[in-house]
Formats: structure tokens, C-alpha cells, sequence
């Protein structure tokens, strides 16, 4: 560890040499980050996704439950703020830049559900999505309660037609629309 982050050393085939007792030796070191989660392979070598340091709010328990690490929880500050969840983990509205996908928005938690059946037990239930029928898995859910924007139905009493439009002078004048630009025309 180096100053609260964390790396991950990578020792490749192509980088080792024969020893004369036969052992291999490395002869260079990789490092980079490395994605939290539990079931996650994503280092900053081998993808081009973000990476992003762990809260230290309310969100950390989150995070932490999410990467289905609860050893985290007895780091220090510094080393949690080392660790990282790459960008694959967060829903596109958790991002500010949403083509991109390098900055998250303050809140942000991570949401996206595993669909792999293979990593199952490593993914915490409620982040893990077995495929389910959505017709079965909407019978399940609880209905939803109506909420205060949906349409109501109302009595009509009256009806009146205006054909003209009577400016009022106190209305403020951004309601009003802006003047034509004389740029449009030709």
C-alpha cells in the first residue's frame, strides 16, 4: 500500500525469465487499480472504464454492502478512500457526464444489478437479478400507492371562449415572449 491506495500487482508470462533451478522471476511489475467488488475483475489495465474512490458520508455502509465486502468496515479512513468501484456498478443517472461515465453525482450509490448466474454467491441478494419472468415478478410486488400528479376527473360548471388576448400590464415581463431577432431575417 502506498500513501492509503491500494494496487494490484500483475506478473505476466511475457515479463518473467528462467532462473537456472527452473523458477520463474519476474523481471517487471504492473500496477493499477482494481474494482472493489466482491465479483468484479476490473483493474485500470485490462479496462477503460472510471474508477471511483469510496465515499466517507452516509453512503460508505452502502458502498460497502454493495461490494459485498464487510471487512471494509474495519479500515481506517485512509485506506477506505484508497479503495474504488469502477463506473460498470453505477446506473447512467448516477453519472453528471452521461457519455463519458468519469464523474459521478454526490449521491451516487451504486445499483446495477449481476445477471451472472456463476456469481451469484458473491453478489449480495437484492444486487443480484436471476432473470425472473417480469410477469411473475410484478405479481409479487406490492401495488403501487397513486400518487398526486395523475389526473383526477372534475364537474365542468361552465365554459367561457376568449377569441382576443387582454395583456395584463403587471405581468412580469419574462413571462412574456422574447421580440423576434432580426438575425432570422433575410
Amino acid at each position: 500500500m502506498t500513501d492509503g491506495y491500494q494496487f494490484i500487482r500483475f506478473i505476466y508470462k511475457e515479463d518473467q525469465e528462467q532462473t537456472t533451478d527452473g523458477n520463474c522471476r519476474s523481471t517487471r511489475y504492473r500496477y493499477g487499480r482494481y474494482c472493489a467488488a466482491l465479483w468484479c475483475a476490473n483493474t485500470s489495465l485490462n479496462s477503460d472504464v472510471s474508477f471511483f474512490s469510496f465515499p466517507t458520508d452516509a453512503r460508505l455502509e452502502k458502498w460497502i454492502h454493495y461490494s459485498n465486502r464487510p471487512r471494509f468496515r474495519e479500515d481506517s479512513m485512509v485506506t477506505i478512500r484508497g479503495r474504488r468501484l469502477c463506473a460498470d456498478h453505477f446506473g447512467v443517472s448516477a453519472f453528471t457526464n452521461r457519455l463519458t461515465r468519469n464523474r459521478l453525482r454526490i449521491i451516487a450509490c451504486p445499483t446495477v444489478k449481476v445477471t451472472n448466474p456463476r456469481l451469484k454467491k458473491l453478489v449480495p441478494p437484492e444486487f443480484f437479478d436471476d432473470g425472473q419472468d417480469s410477469s411473475t415478478a410484478t405479481q409479487s410486488l406490492p401495488p403501487e400507492p397513486p400518487t398526486t400528479d395523475c389526473a383526477k376527473e372534475v364537474d365542468i360548471e361552465s365554459v367561457e371562449v376568449i377569441t382576443g388576448i387582454d395583456v395584463d400590464k403587471s405581468v412580469d415581463a419574462c413571462l412574456a415572449s422574447p421580440p423576434a431577432s432580426p438575425a432570422f431575417e433575410y
